[in-house]
């Protein structure tokens, strides 16, 4: 029986109601994959004034930065130049992943429980790989020959690929954020704390030794520890100056051991050519 409750209740919110309980993944896994790669691919690539625009600020940034630092040379003078912007870049990468993809499950909250999950993350993903490649590439081939980092064509490989793999974890933390976050604007506000935590861990502002244990671990899930991790410097500790030096002045002993050994068998090979 109908009660007069039921009567006032609007129609609309009952379907609703109803429609939330209902399973509404009924199409095979693959043609959901075809359906979404089509629609996502649609999506990335007619927006015409966004990919202009993440063009031209990667282009600006990259410009900008070079000019900043267009006088490192290879002295002794340049090392913390040199620190200073392999840490930035680190940076600029990780705010730009996160920011192009913080919002992109927040504004389809109406489609949710449309699609299998697996499917829609990963055509969301794969879809948008081509374009999110192409920025970092652009970005670190400027940077990279302008401010005369190592001219070796391995080692700017091993910028880029870093410079790639920076941007896709800042992705990845977007998504996570973007899953998370209930509408748009929690989403713009949790996502800055979670790149400033990156900033904060990555070894540059404090020396990741000095942290507390139990906070320590937090250093592994930042992509800026890694792509500039103190592991990584030449030398790092006084100690390793000490080092550095004892193997110099054995290098040199030896090396001199073996000029003057050399010579000692030269003069006595020309004496024995002498005498014949």
């Amino acid at each position: 029986t109908k009660t007069d409750d039921d009567n006032n209740e609007p129609v609309d919110e009952k379907i609703l109601e109803q429609l939330e309980d209902i399973k509404t993944v009924r199409s095979s896994f693959l043609t959901q994959l075809e359906v979404l790669s089509l629609r996502n691919i649609r999506q990335v690539y007619r927006n015409k004034f966004t990919l202009s625009v993440r063009l031209f600020m990667a282009l600006f940034f990259s410009l900008f930065l070079s000019a900043v630092y267009s006088n490192t040379n290879y002295g002794q003078k340049s090392i913390q130049d040199r620190v200073g912007i392999l840490f930035f870049v680190s940076i600029n990468q990780s705010f730009s992943g996160m920011i192009g993809v913080v919002n992109a499950f927040t504004v389809e909250k109406a489609i949710a429980k449309s699609y299998h999950i697996l499917a829609y993350y990963l055509t969301k993903f794969f879809t948008a790989v081509p374009v999110d490649v192409v920025y970092p590439i652009i970005y670190s081939s400027i940077v990279y020959w302008i401010v005369n980092l190592n001219p070796h064509p391995e080692r700017f490989l091993i910028f880029v690929i870093t410079m790639v793999m920076t941007s896709f974890t800042a992705m990845a933390l977007g998504y996570m954020v973007a899953a998370v976050a209930p509408n748009v604007d929690a989403a713009n506000a949790m996502g800055p704390p979670f790149n400033i935590l990156m900033v904060l861990f990555g070894g540059f502002y404090i020396n990741i030794k000095n942290l507390p244990v139990w906070l320590s671990w937090l250093q592994n899930f930042s992509a800026t520890f890694h792509c500039s991790s103190e592991d990584t410097t030449c030398i790092a500790t006084g100690e390793d100056v000490t080092l550095f030096l004892l193997l110099l002045l054995l290098f040199l002993y030896f090396k001199t051991q073996l000029v003057a050994l050399s010579k000692q068998n030269l003069k006595c090979l020309f004496i024995h050519l002498s005498l014949i």
